[in-house]
């Protein structure tokens, strides 16, 4: 409808609605041309997508903390080991423990910060301190299939395994629970649980000498070789913290291994 007459025709009103339809036309104009630009940014430069997204990787292991309580630390690992029997006829670990450039005499490993703290502040003459053990995710970029993935997942779960039986089994022997008899027996039954987890880990890489795959097993077997040398031991609940914290160090280089 006209609404002005001038003296050669008139001047119609715009509609509203043909200025909403050019407005939503114009985005859909600029919203194309940035997915095409931006396609274009991502195919033509070296920004490789998929390995910055991991899209071939499989997680093997969560990451998770433990905490040690050290009684002593050096930059020599001799100065260190010099204490160690004194820490274990205290009942602790003895362990040299090397972090960073340093070395660190374990009286023990907790799961929880709480308990180290704890723990250093009950701990009558040394300097008791702690620090975390971090272990770190891993994950792995091999075409394995997933009964091996399914596989590497469980044997590697033999740290937390260890965790839990050992350290309960120290603490019952330190409060008097249990004899060393009924430990022992705790031992070898944990052990044999290891010893399965090692067959069908040997089993599913057969003739696979891939370099995770090589330290997995290496692990595996140190774990089962540090539960049956417990078997001879003179002084249980100390020797039994002394292997828990062999196997969190033994781990921690299994990552360092397999990073590389």
């Amino acid at each position: 409808m006209p609404i002005i007459s001038v003296q050669n025709g008139y001047i119609y009103k715009k509609s509203k609605k043909s200025s909403n339809r050019f407005a939503r036309f114009v985005f859909l104009v600029f919203l194309c041309s940035t997915i095409i630009i931006s396609f274009a940014f991502f195919a033509f430069s070296k920004f490789d997508l998929a390995s910055k997204l991991n899209l071939n990787s499989f997680m093997i292991f969560e990451s998770k903390s433990y905490y040690a309580v050290s009684v002593f630390e050096s930059d020599d690992y001799s100065t260190c080991f010099e204490n160690a029997n004194d820490v274990k006829l205290q009942g602790g670990a003895g362990y040299v423990f090397a972090k960073n450039n340093k070395y660190y005499l374990i009286a023990h490993i907790y799961k929880s910060k709480i308990d180290a703290e704890n723990v250093c502040q009950n701990i009558e003459g040394f300097e008791a301190k702690f620090f975390e053990v971090k272990l770190d995710r891993l994950t792995i970029k091999n075409q394995f299939s997933a009964e091996q993935i399914s596989v590497l997942k469980q044997s590697l779960q033999l740290v937390d395994l260890c965790y839990e039986n050992l350290s309960k089994i120290s603490h019952s022997l330190d409060l008097g629970e249990i004899f060393d008899a009924e430990a022992r027996q705790k031992l070898q039954v944990f052990k044999e649980s290891c010893q399965q987890t090692e067959q069908t880990l040997h089993k599913a890489f057969q003739n696979v000498f891939e370099n995770v795959v090589i330290n997995v097993k290496i692990f595996n077997s140190e774990v089962i070789s540090s539960i049956t040398m417990l078997g001879a031991s003179q002084n249980l609940s100390s020797d039994v913290k002394y292997v828990l914290a062999s196997i969190m160090d033994s781990f921690t280089k299994l990552q360092s291994k397999v990073k590389a």
